[in-house]
């Protein structure tokens, strides 16, 4: 045996390949790698519901029975639907293919209170025939419908009913593992996937074998009493920053009359603040002092915002975000004559307090956020 030496088989491109006698003589094709310069020219990550879901991703909503989990993930899918903001967060309009296993009969109803509320939604498609996930025909055919109907978008609500006989505490075919690959599937690298799940009694993590939730790219756990406030909080955010919440409160709307005069109603979801908002944090003096630099230039010189679909109902005054751009610059937020580095504080600043959830911004205005 020649020790020491190398073979000049194993020697390609200048690289040095593992010799592996059960490659049986087959040379292995290099992996590419990309430099830190390629990723940062790579082009950035797309989304869905900006800083939440994005294509590719799997969400689970979970939260004990009636903290509103079948009432925010239908406000959240018709939001996408439109294309309409929605938590104070930018959205991107896709189909939405939303399988209702739990109660078809009240989601129709839910889906009509939307239309009430938010106008048509023609691409929200509810799908209320039985399925069974647990039966591969019948997950190839909801891939199917997702691949003819160009969904971006599926929901799956609840899990339990959806994967019927499901034993949750078992990683295996017959029992979590079959939810993680069906829901990877259906996600592919093209649409989203958002599961409607329970939590254990006294739980905040998914109810079940924990390989769902280590999975997840995101999600959700509901906390609190519809009737008194709920909020959602974001315990898991794998490309994103976690500790957010949604808040909001469920109401009953009238839908019409039955058959002995009686109203008929449907529960809708009112935003708490309408935004997303992380937990009171500290900022920055120079933060603090562009919060008060846009408060100030929406006083002297900000206009009502546009009634227009996701601009908030109420009647907010806000201002061009390039006019409290440049009200920045004149009053030296940056402290540089540098215009480079002006640009580059505008923009922390600009994050810094749309991520607290202080302002929201759309189609070039921006506000501060009622009670943010």
């Amino acid at each position: 045996m020649n020790d020491g030496a190398i073979c000049p088989e194993v020697l390609t491109e200048g690289f040095l390949v593992e010799h592996h006698p059960r490659g049986h003589g087959r040379k292995p094709g290099l992996l590419k790698g990309l430099t830190p310069a390629e990723c940062s020219a790579g082009p950035p990550r797309g989304y869905i519901l900006k800083g939440l879901i994005a294509p590719g991703d799997v969400a689970i909503v979970y939260g004990p029975p009636g903290s509103g989990k079948s009432v925010l993930v239908p406000h959240l899918a018709y939001a996408v639907a439109q294309g309409r903001w929605v938590f104070g967060r930018r959205v991107k309009r896709r189909r939405v293919l939303y399988f209702a296993a739990e109660d078809g009969h009240g989601m129709r109803a839910r889906i009509a209170a939307l239309m009430l509320e938010h106008g048509d939604a023609p691409d929200f498609l509810l799908v209320i025939e039985p399925l069974d996930l647990m039966n591969s025909d019948d997950r190839a055919r909801l891939k199917q419908a997702c691949i003819d109907h160009e969904a971006g978008l599926v929901v799956i609500d609840t899990i339990a009913r959806a994967f019927v006989g499901l034993r949750e505490n078992d990683p295996g075919p017959e029992g979590m593992g079959t939810v993680v690959s069906c829901t990877r599937e259906l996600a592919g690298e093209e649409r989203a996937v958002v599961a409607v799940h329970h939590a254990p009694k006294g739980g905040d993590s998914p109810r079940g074998h924990g390989s769902l939730n280590g999975d997840a790219d995101v999600t959700l756990h509901l906390e609190g009493e519809p009737g008194a406030g709920t909020r959602a909080t974001v315990k898991k955010n794998r490309n994103g920053e976690s500790g957010l919440t949604l808040g909001f409160t469920i109401r009953a709307t009238e839908l019409g009359r039955d058959e002995d005069g009686d109203p008929t109603t449907a529960p809708v979801l009112d935003e708490v603040d309408g935004a997303v908002g992380k937990k009171p944090r500290k900022l920055s003096p120079q933060v603090r002092q562009g919060f008060a630099i846009l408060h100030n230039t929406i006083t002297a010189r900000g206009a009502p915002l546009p009634n227009l679909d996701g601009f908030p109902s109420a009647s907010l005054r806000g201002c061009r975000v390039e006019e409290w751009r440049r009200e920045c610059t004149a009053r030296a937020l940056a402290g540089s004559d540098d215009d480079d580095t002006r640009k580059r504080v505008f923009r922390r600043v600009r994050t810094e307090l749309t991520n607290a959830g202080l302002i929201a911004e759309r189609d070039g205005w921006v506000w501060a956020v009622p009670g943010g």
